[in-house]
């Protein structure tokens, strides 16, 4: 017998041996998600699929993510990233709270540069000018006989009123205008010019013109210029009207802009050749609530390098805060984070403290807002965003999470970072507002030296603020020095004393 069949004879018997004596033991580690030998079940995204707003790990975090051998974690691998990723069944993308771990550190270096390259290449922008409405939309170049003759073909002459337009009537109007001009050329778009500037009095009226603009692009309009020149006078005819666009008149404008975009082979029906129509035409989407329109030309203006006005970003904001309200609802968070995926370049462009109070609701762990703060700092106007957000940052640091040390350890970082950092608010105000939160969390040592940091002694309603805010929601059960209730006692004795 040769070496080779005595070798798979042995194997062979071996293989019966193990079956009498039963299967391979398993790994008891291999699915279980405390130890470092379990593999994690989800894939970390790449970095182009993140789509977080405002968060870039600062130098720590990138320090101990590559630091750390065996499940290497950014925001201590929660489910708080937004990201789009590929279904692993049916290979659609989807959009997903993700966990940024790692099962090894290799290869960590690299995902982390790339974000942290992300975050920088996120340049300010552009802002769109605001001019008015008279610098943006010419006036008509019909002449006093050709308006006259309008009107003539347009409306009986013995009416007192003029009646409302209709498509039929300004066809009409139309080529008998053109028969009477022989001598001169006439161009449509000059004729739904002066019907939107000096005849356009109702909704319906503009929708009238609207599509009889809709007809004529195949007829006599070759420019995509003269085309957007027409949508943008309607635009201000609507903000003329003074009240919520209509449906019917919301899908006229959709038709019409489909129409430019069929008549010139745009690549979409939202793009615009010129900006500032492109800001009035979000503008409007924003007013008829239509937030996926608008999104979509948010990313087209910043994808330009432009960014719309201070006022009109707030408007906007606050349409994505009606459609999800919900501040604890991680689905409704994930849906507002999509709606501002790519506005870091604006938010660097231009800060508020409605924009910082929108991004503040957003925040689901302390590095978050840390990030935040950070884009706060780097404004010319971070006096001003940190006075007037400071309360929300505090409030919402202390409801982060349901770990009530977990609560405190931010709440003390946070403290030690805003009261080195130039401020307008009272020192005294500052620490009221960390009193009241640490007392929530139990934190009654904390509480108790805030009020002994306090220059001007709380008045007896704050307080018993503190005291109801301690009694109704401490039961004493963190058997942690400055949680127990020992610590409890103290601090109900302090402020029972000096009330």
């Amino acid at each position: 017998m040769t070496k080779w069949k005595l070798q798979s004879k042995r194997f062979l018997s071996l293989g019966a041996d193990m079956k009498a004596i039963g299967s391979i033991p398993k790994n008891q580690y291999k699915h279980d998600n405390n130890s470092p030998f379990c593999r994690s079940n989800h894939v970390v995204p790449q970095t182009n699929d993140l789509n977080h707003a405002f968060y870039s790990p600062n130098v720590a975090e990138c320090v101990s993510l590559c630091m750390t051998e065996v499940r290497p974690s950014l925001l201590d691998g929660l489910p708080v990233m937004p990201a789009i990723i590929t279904h692993p069944k049916n290979l659609t993308k989807i959009l997903v709270n993700a966990r940024c771990e790692f099962d090894t550190v290799r290869g960590v270096s690299k995902w982390i540069t790339d974000l942290r390259e992300k975050s920088v290449n996120a340049n300010k922008l552009a802002i769109i000018e605001a001019n008015s409405n008279s610098e943006n939309v010419r006036p008509t170049k019909l002449n006093l006989e050709q308006k006259n003759q309008l009107e003539q073909a347009l409306f009986d002459a013995s009416g007192a009123t003029k009646p409302s337009l209709r498509v039929g009537k300004i066809l009409q109007g139309l080529e008998n205008l053109q028969n009477r001009s022989n001598d001169q050329k006439l161009f449509s778009e000059e004729v739904f010019l002066c019907l939107m500037q000096d005849y356009c009095r109702s909704e319906s009226d503009l929708i009238a013109i609207l599509n009889c603009a809709a007809k004529f692009l195949t007829i006599d309009i070759d420019q995509v210029a003269v085309a957007e020149l027409i949508l943008l006078q309607a635009l201000y005819s609507i903000e003329k009207f003074d009240s919520q666009p209509t449906p019917e008149l919301a899908s006229s404008v959709t038709q019409f802009l489909h129409a430019i975009g069929d008549r010139f082979n745009a690549q979409h029906y939202l793009l615009c050749q010129d900006a500032k129509i492109s800001q009035e035409l979000l503008k409007f989407m924003v007013s008829v609530n239509n937030l996926n329109d608008s999104k979509f030309i948010m990313s087209d203006l910043i994808g330009r390098g432009l960014c719309p006005n201070k006022d009109l970003i707030e408007t906007y904001l606050n349409l994505v805060d009606s459609a999800y309200p919900s501040k604890n609802n991680r689905d409704q968070i994930l849906r507002r984070f999509a709606y501002i995926s790519d506005f870091l370049p604006v938010f660097r462009t231009v800060l508020s403290p409605k924009i910082v109070h929108h991004l503040i609701s957003n925040c689901r762990h302390f590095n978050e807002v840390g990030s935040l703060l950070e884009l706060i700092e780097s404004s010319d106007l971070s006096d001003t965003l940190l006075t007037e957000s400071l309360p929300h940052f505090i409030e919402r640091v202390g409801s982060l999470t349901r770990d009530k040390l977990q609560n405190s350890i931010g709440l003390n970082s946070l403290y030690h970072r805003v009261i080195n950092v130039r401020i307008s608010l009272p020192l005294d105000d500052i620490q009221r507002e960390f009193a009241m939160q640490f007392a929530l969390n139990d934190n009654f040592s904390m509480v108790g030296f805030l009020l002994n940091e306090i220059q001007k002694p709380p008045a007896p309603q704050e307080l018993r603020n503190l005291l109801g805010a301690i009694n109704q929601k401490s039961d004493g059960a963190i058997n942690v020095v400055g949680f127990n209730k020992h610590s409890r006692q103290q601090l109900e004795n302090i402020i029972k004393s000096a009330n």
